[in-house]
């Protein structure tokens, strides 16, 4: 493990698993790594920098994903920059959950699409079904703005919501956190990124894999 290559793993937790569930993936969390010996994460307790020992241990699966060349001193240097400025935020629960929701709103919003459009036509109803298409063009507008908290926060700004109800883009939760990182060394999985939703761990592998990142099995799950 060098500085600059990215983790992904799964642990025995509900949460852990829930994470699976819902992202159909082997992998709840992601972290990067800053030297190699250590790792930076967002958790609930916060944006904590751990021995990778220590990461190791609280998982029963770790996937190591090498970047295919080492840092250079300058993306070394805007990295200790950057973790000077976000070692210690609080993890920011609200981001996770609304990139989770967007996730299966998206998902059942083009199912609903599907069902109406097939159960309209089958009926024979064309009318109702040009109403139909019109209308769900209002949650899909909605799921545009909210997927995208900057987006969502300029226009809320806009609309006079009170502060308080919009999101704190200080803080991180685990995938946005490793976004994050490697924007600020120029790594390229940003610009790669081109989804509605924000990232979650299992996109953060497919992106990293897609980008000549050696997968390493440092822990496998244990039967």
């Amino acid at each position: 493990m060098k500085e600059g290559d990215i983790l992904v793993s799964s642990a025995c937790s509900f949460t852990s698993w829930g994470i699976r569930l819902f992202t159909i993936s082997r992998f709840s969390h992601a972290a990067f790594a800053i030297s190699d010996k250590e790792v930076i994460e967002a958790t609930p307790n916060g944006v904590l920098t751990v021995s990778i020992n220590s990461f190791i241990k609280k998982n029963n699966r770790v996937l190591l994903l090498e970047r295919p060349e080492k840092l250079t001193p300058q993306q070394s240097y805007f990295l200790r920059e950057h973790l000077n400025c976000i070692e210690g935020l609080q993890y920011n629960l609200k981001r996770g959950i609304n990139s989770g929701v967007n996730y299966f709103g998206l998902v059942f919003w083009i199912f609903s699409l599907m069902v109406g459009i097939f159960f309209l036509l089958y009926k024979g109803e064309f009318l109702y079904l040009g109403i139909f298409v019109t209308a769900m063009l209002v949650p899909l507008v909605l799921l545009f703005i909210s997927a995208n908290p900057v987006r969502a926060n300029k226009i809320f700004r806009m609309l006079g919501v009170p502060e308080k109800w919009l999101t704190n883009l200080n803080e991180h939760f685990c995938s946005q956190l490793v976004f994050d990182l490697d924007e600020k060394i120029n790594g390229g999985l940003s610009r790669r990124w081109r989804k509605l939703i924000e990232p979650r761990p299992k996109d953060i592998k497919m992106l990293a894999i897609k980008m000549k990142f050696n997968p390493v099995i440092i822990k496998p799950k244990r039967h």
